[in-house]
């Protein structure tokens, strides 16, 4: 079969560019005290960084006298100030405001970094991005035990995807697909369905788990349309840390972990930590494979058995400033 190219996603979607929402900047690993993690997300560079009580910290990436890069050349952070490279103005971490200009006296009072909301759970750092610059109106799930309990966890993986996210989050109420692209033995049954209003949290049983994946109840709680932590349990159980964000409009990048428990020896926990991940991962390319290619059809024609396709568009249609059509034939 010949190779094919996507298409520009605004030539398959008529979805906004960007939704509104926490989304993940960083692995709480990869922030550490007295240093700046610079990243690009929604075609912009921001900083990600830690005050000094240790809590997290996004702020644009550019000093608002001249522009520079923050993290650029000799830019840094020490005892929570930021210095920038170019004409050495500093300024404190918590809020941003500019402290100190070596060569004068006279602060300029809209000196101060831009700065995001940012909260920490399920092992990443999230920001609040609007794109209408407007105030947090919900919280992020963050699963409690994953912090209160002893957990092994796989290796961080990490795709970049030329779809948007909404497309991969719908791939859950689209239970035909598990059946057919999938393999699954039987299609999943959804127990429940709650709509809390900025999150979702559905229920799936499973009725013939398979020996490679074995899942035989799936709980999802959905922040938003960004974040997602998927509970699996079976003889054992796991969590599944996921996140989309966008990079620019072309691209959104993918994030999981999986925390899995102890199964009480090495070997066991090897095995089976090893056939889960594998099979998760190979299932997640299957769905990239159609997604990075797939139209965005504002009007699907649905059937029987296809799954609750369109409640979830209606809940992630409120998380855009812009709302997209959601009918369906």
């Amino acid at each position: 079969m010949a190779a094919i190219s996507p298409l520009p996603i605004r030539a398959r979607s008529s979805l906004p560019t960007y939704p509104n929402g926490w989304f993940r900047v960083a692995a709480s690993g990869d922030v550490v005290a007295d240093a700046m993690f610079p990243v690009t997300y929604f075609g912009r560079h921001f900083i990600v960084f830690r005050a000094p009580d240790g809590s997290p910290r996004v702020a644009d990436a550019y000093c608002p006298h001249l522009g520079a890069h923050l993290a650029s050349h000799t830019g840094s952070l020490k005892d929570g100030t930021i210095t920038c490279p170019f004409h050495r103005w500093q300024f404190e971490t918590d809020g941003g405001a500019c402290t100190k200009i070596n060569y004068t006296k006279v602060i300029p009072p809209r000196a101060r970094l831009k700065m995001y909301p940012a909260v920490e759970g399920n092992g990443m750092i999230m920001m609040w991005f609007h794109d209408q610059d407007a105030e947090p109106d919900h919280q992020p799930w963050i699963e409690p035990r994953l912090a209160d309990e002893p957990w092994l966890s796989s290796e961080p993986m990490q795709w970049r995807m030329h779809a948007q996210q909404q497309e991969f989050m719908e791939n859950i109420f689209d239970s035909a697909h598990i059946l057919e692209l999938h393999n699954s033995e039987t299609l999943p049954r959804f127990v429940s369905c709650d709509d809390h209003g900025t999150g979702m949290t559905i229920i799936l049983d499973i009725d013939v788990p398979d020996p490679e994946y074995p899942v035989s109840k799936c709980i999802n709680h959905y922040s938003g349309i960004s974040v997602t932590v998927q509970h699996n349990l079976s003889r054992t159980e796991n969590f599944i840390a996921i996140s989309f964000t966008p990079v620019d409009e072309e691209t959104v990048e993918m994030n999981a972990r999986i925390y899995f428990k102890d199964l009480g020896s090495d070997e066991a926990n090897g095995v089976f930590g090893k056939m889960f991940t594998e099979r998760w991962m190979f299932e997640v390319e299957q769905d990239l494979a159609i997604l990075n290619h797939k139209k965005h059809l504002e009007r699907p024609l649905l059937c029987a058995g296809d799954g609750p396709i369109m409640r979830w568009r209606e809940y992630a249609r409120r998380f855009y400033s812009e709302s997209p059509a959601i009918a369906a034939e």
